[in-house]
């Protein structure tokens, strides 16, 4: 008895049988949840600062959001409008390598620190505290615990 027709038959069938029960099988996944607009958009000024800025001068980043977008612009990487938030409508700022929104919306802004590649919505007092925004905050003064006593 030859037994190669029927292994020959398995072995045409079977890939095709496997893709179809792997696309079934995903076709029912759930997708993660949508991101937030702002967040993509912000992501894209932070990657040309944080990157493509730095990799066309020698390591060195921007000195300002006004640097950047005068590069980005030239360079057609970005558009003037790249360069605002599409929830508060002012521009973005750019302080240490942390690119933030100015206002946000609910006391949240949305931000991205230098290496990170996603945003995280947060309050003024964390962009303080990752280096950005006006300083870190004085020992004490809004929930800062004091030196110990």
């Amino acid at each position: 008895m030859d037994l190669r027709k029927p292994f020959a038959a398995c072995f045409t069938v079977l890939p095709g049988l496997l893709a179809l029960l792997a696309a079934g099988c995903a076709a029912g996944q759930p997708k993660g949840p949508a991101k937030d607009p702002e967040a993509v958009h912000i992501e894209k000024v932070a990657q040309l600062a944080n990157h493509e800025y730095p990799d066309a001068h020698h390591g060195k980043r921007p000195k300002d959001l006004n640097e950047l977008k005068s590069w980005a612009v030239k360079e057609g990487k970005a558009d003037e409008a790249d360069f605002k938030s599409t929830r508060d409508d002012q521009p973005y700022a750019l302080a240490n390598g942390i690119v933030h929104e100015q206002t946000g919306v609910n006391g949240k802004l949305f931000a991205v620190p230098p290496g990170a590649t996603a945003a995280n919505e947060m309050d003024s007092m964390g962009i303080q505290y990752m280096g950005g925004g006006s300083g870190m905050p004085k020992a004490g003064r809004q929930g800062m615990p004091g030196p110990p006593r």
